[in-house]
């Protein structure tokens, strides 16, 4: 079951869900803190751009020790273990998301 194993506990599963979001709505939150220039709309299209980014960064990108970063969305279990692929650590969610707004909605700013 989901909830009794032992290698991914329920805490780690929902702080990482919850990463999803996270690194967009503080992105959202730096972004009109740090930049005058910035409106509602910019926010919102660098917050959607943002989980939009995620969605395929969390469910696509892994790590191979022999090729490096790749783009893989939906392995099956036997490609993961075959090429020995790792997923990005979740605690690096919010980071990436952060990222992403503040350089999607400072470009947006710039518009005006």
């Amino acid at each position: 079951s989901l909830f009794q194993d032992s290698n991914n506990p329920v805490v780690e599963l929902g702080l990482s869900i919850a990463s999803f979001t996270y690194g967009g709505l503080l992105g959202a939150f730096l972004l009109g803190l740090w930049h005058e220039r910035t409106r509602q709309l910019d926010a919102l299209v660098a917050f959607v751009v943002s989980i939009g980014a995620m969605v395929l960064i969390i469910f696509g990108v892994w790590h191979s020790p022999s090729d490096g970063w790749l783009f893989v969305l939906n392995p099956t279990d036997a490609t993961i273990q075959q090429a020995n692929l790792r997923t990005i650590g979740w605690p690096w969610y919010t980071t990436i998301g952060t990222a992403i707004n503040l350089v999607v909605g400072s470009l947006s700013a710039l518009r005006h």
